[in-house]
């Protein structure tokens, strides 16, 4: 299959490579020249969690010029540039390909929606994560489950079925389901609990079960429940934080991205992560305090960036 991805970080270069080296023709779209001078000259390493080194060239560029049209693209760009990245990819996107989005923060469907026909957005969730390293390999932390399904509920599940069978024969656990809502709730409580602790804290996973720690994670997973149930979902707390718990057991160092953007000093999700969940509060008359003062505080530290410059 021919395939685009969207951004050339961590998860972009995961699939990228994994895509690769099951075959298909992937290219990549990121609006950074340094990066796609990078990829094109150094490709994709990925290095796997049982020490083995996988490698794939890579064929990057800023924008589609000369590209086919894909049967699929996968957009792994932060949310607050998912418009803009959508813009920029979008004369090669035809009435046949797949539009996927596995990004962390509330919105992105919607945004993909008010560009590409409905009936073709692909959401979901997975439970892949990695880092880069000092020389520019992935750190595959975490090869967890990939759940997509139609960014319609109830639609057609064709495209979504696409994408699973694509990815398993990668390598890759997915599944296709005709409803998605309840499983990117539990993607949106996951990240709305953990990833600002981490940035916040610097820890890695495991550490953040501290019991020193871990009362935030679930204050903050609290809130996000809530949010779900009023959503139409019935989870309940200590399931979610099971959940959570296992998750962050199974990758014990690995680094959440919200706190390799802190230490990079790129800007975060913050605001499409726990500050829309303090925003779907405020707009049914309820309230998500400890969100929105998590929100706050990590706005707070990428303020202090410029201070210390």
């Amino acid at each position: 299959m021919k395939i685009v991805i969207i951004g050339g970080g961590v998860m972009g270069r995961l699939w990228t490579g994994r895509l690769a080296s099951a075959g298909h023709d992937v290219a990549i779209i990121d609006a950074s020249p340094q990066v796609v001078s990078e990829l094109n000259r150094d490709g994709v390493s990925i290095q796997e969690r049982d020490d083995m080194t996988r490698h794939a060239p890579a064929r990057a560029g800023t924008g589609p010029d000369g590209l086919d049209t894909p049967d699929m693209a996968f957009f792994f760009v932060k949310t607050d540039r998912t418009a803009e990245a959508a813009d920029r990819v979008a004369p090669a996107i035809g009435p046949d390909t797949a539009v996927v989005t596995l990004q962390n923060g509330l919105g992105n469907g919607k945004t993909l929606a008010e560009r590409f026909p409905a009936r073709q957005i692909v959401v979901g969730s997975t439970e892949q994560g990695g880092a880069l390293t000092p020389d520019r390999r992935v750190l595959h932390a975490h090869d967890g489950d990939t759940i997509v399904g139609p960014y319609v509920e109830g639609g057609d599940a064709g495209f979504a079925v696409r994408v699973a069978a694509a990815l398993r024969a990668a390598g890759l656990k997915a599944e296709a389901v005709p409803s998605i809502a309840a499983t990117l709730w539990r993607k949106r409580i996951f990240a709305a609990s953990v990833l600002p602790v981490a940035a916040l804290t610097g820890l890695p996973a495991a550490r953040l079960l501290d019991a020193r720690v871990f009362p935030a994670v679930a204050a903050l997973a609290g809130e996000a429940l809530a949010e779900a149930n009023a959503d139409g979902c019935e989870f309940r707390l200590d399931e979610q934080l099971e959940r959570i718990t296992s998750l962050l057991s199974a990758a014990p160092q690995a680094k959440a991205s919200m706190l390799q953007d802190v230490q990079a000093r790129r800007g975060t999700e913050i605001d499409a992560v726990t500050g829309a969940i303090a925003e779907r509060a405020a707009a049914r008359g309820a309230s998500a305090t400890v969100c929105a003062a998590i929100t706050a505080l990590v706005h707070g530290r990428e303020l202090a960036w410029h201070i210390e410059d």
